[in-house]
């Protein structure tokens, strides 16, 4: 027999539970509603996601495209979709780092472009930088948003001279956080070229003393003095070709109505992962790069040689450090630019050479120069061949090279697409920019409509500006990974925007 007051305490007991469910009930409703208003806050007001359409911010932010792997040298690129249309069956492609062409099937149908997060107001709060990328409501259509990168502020006149960017007349030269997302790979011994073999040869004094028909490169001195190993840079069937503004990305239907390709390009990086395994005297490691009349010779010293590490400009020194020198049984990253009429040497990503505030020298301590001759007088007496050499050379040590890479610069191209006349801020056309005006181009310069051939007006006004580009966080979304459904990120591609 069961009491009364049994059945009253079970009574409570359940109620109790009751109320507790329903009060857990409700607060996660409430919870998810509060989730939900701060989503739509944080949209509206902070961070909001936008998908990459087209290809004019490549090879850095991508739109639709297929990807290749090179069968001759195993590079991996990506070949766009501006059109938005997959094309089954059959592409052709060029391979921008062993030249190799064809015609073939992509791995699969197409990926779906980079989705971004972009800091909305955040120019509310801090001036807009040059370099920044920064997306904005299109001047000739505000319904349509533009992503590109910003290069021209208010006040200041913008022309395109040889690739690079002058404002009132001075280059405009890029800090690291830029540069460092606008370099452009076009040899690698990651990558190796099968059918044509080394790109990388012995000057014919030197043949003696290196080893370079496979990977590790050494080298054992014979004889005084410093011997070179000499870049060639190779396009379709194996021809020496000049460094060009060459976008492997632009090309989906061949080469016959090609935009790019055509601009000569002199502003390079040499990154070498070396090793000096022997140095019996004062040995010392050389990474060269000409220019048209230029001659740039980077001179690292062994650790122990009593050597400074020291820049020449066609046999000038205009810079030398205490510092740099390069030890002995140790890997190594060391790398030499010529870029935006200035000279950069790094040892582990460390600059040996930066004096800053000292004439000759720019805002980041890096020595700056102007040419013997000017580019495009000389292009004209020589020709594009030779435009560009590179080499690494050594003396006195035995040195193993790991790996090389030569990277281009980003080139501006004041060459207008079909059926355009003249256009804006183009070499010959400077354009002069007032308050709250900015000019944007892309980084893909030869197929990225911007402010150099808009119709009405290149400038885009502070009130269309949405905010700054900062993150990857959904990159080329596609069928990967066994997934069946083109949802799959590219997982290697997450990153931040520079």
């Amino acid at each position: 027999m069961i009491d009364r007051k049994s059945k009253t305490a079970e009574s409570d007991q359940a109620a109790t539970m009751h109320k507790a469910h329903r009060d857990s009930f409700l607060e996660t409703v409430e919870s998810l509603v509060v989730a939900f208003i701060l989503a739509f806050v944080f949209r509206a007001y902070v961070v909001e996601a936008f998908v990459i359409p087209t290809g004019s911010m490549a090879p850095r932010l991508n739109g639709k495209h297929h990807e290749f792997v090179c069968a001759n040298c195993g590079y991996p690129y990506r070949v766009g979709l501006d059109d938005g249309k997959s094309r089954p069956g059959a592409v052709a492609w060029q391979c921008p780092l062993c030249g190799d062409t064809g015609v073939t099937r992509p791995r699969s149908d197409q990926f779906f472009g980079d989705r971004i997060l972009v800091l909305k107001y955040y120019y509310d709060f801090f001036p807009p930088e040059r370099w920044d990328v920064i997306v904005f409501k299109f001047p000739g259509d505000t319904s349509q948003n533009y992503i590109k990168r910003l290069i021209g502020l208010p006040g200041e006149k913008l022309e395109l001279r040889g690739g690079d960017v002058y404002i009132d007349n001075h280059i405009a030269r890029k800090p690291d956080r830029a540069q460092d997302a606008l370099w452009m790979p076009v040899g690698d011994t990651d990558y190796w070229d099968w059918k044509n073999g080394a790109h990388w040869r012995p000057e014919p004094s030197a043949s003696g003393a290196w080893q370079h028909s496979s990977m590790p490169i050494t080298f054992q001195p014979h004889g005084d003095g410093v011997s070179y190993l000499a870049y060639h840079h190779l396009g379709p069937g194996g021809r020496e070709v000049p460094i060009k503004d060459f976008y492997a990305y632009d090309n989906p239907v061949g080469t016959s109505n090609r935009l790019d390709n055509h601009q000569i390009v002199t502003d390079v990086r040499l990154v070498a992962d070396l090793e000096v395994t022997r140095a019996p005297s004062e040995g010392t490691v050389e990474l060269v790069l000409e220019a048209c009349a230029d001659t740039f010779r980077f001179v690292l010293p062994v650790e122990g040689s009593g050597q400074t590490a020291r820049i020449l400009h066609n046999g000038v020194v205009v810079a030398k450090e205490g510092g740099g020198a390069i030890p002995v049984g140790r890997t190594v990253r060391v790398e030499a630019a010529n870029v935006d009429r200035k000279l950069v040497v790094k040892v582990n990503n460390r600059r040996v050479i930066s004096q800053a505030g000292v004439t000759g020298f720019d805002a980041w301590g890096d020595v700056t120069y102007e040419p013997a001759v000017p580019r495009k007088r000389w292009l004209a007496s020589h020709g594009p061949q030779g435009a560009s050499r590179i080499k690494i050379g050594a003396a006195a040590i035995d040195l193993t090279i790991h790996r090389l890479r030569v990277d281009r610069d980003i080139h501006y191209t004041s060459v207008p697409p079909p059926r355009r006349g003249g256009g804006f801020g183009i070499t010959g056309s400077p354009y002069e920019l007032h308050d709250d005006e900015f000019f944007v181009l892309g980084d893909n310069s030869p197929r990225s409509q911007d402010s150099r051939w808009w119709n009405q007006s290149p400038v885009v006004p502070r009130r269309n500006l949405v905010g700054k580009a900062f993150l990857v966080y959904w990159p080329a979304a596609g069928r990967r990974y066994g997934i069946p459904l083109p949802v799959a990120p590219d997982v290697a591609g997450f990153r931040f925007i520079r």
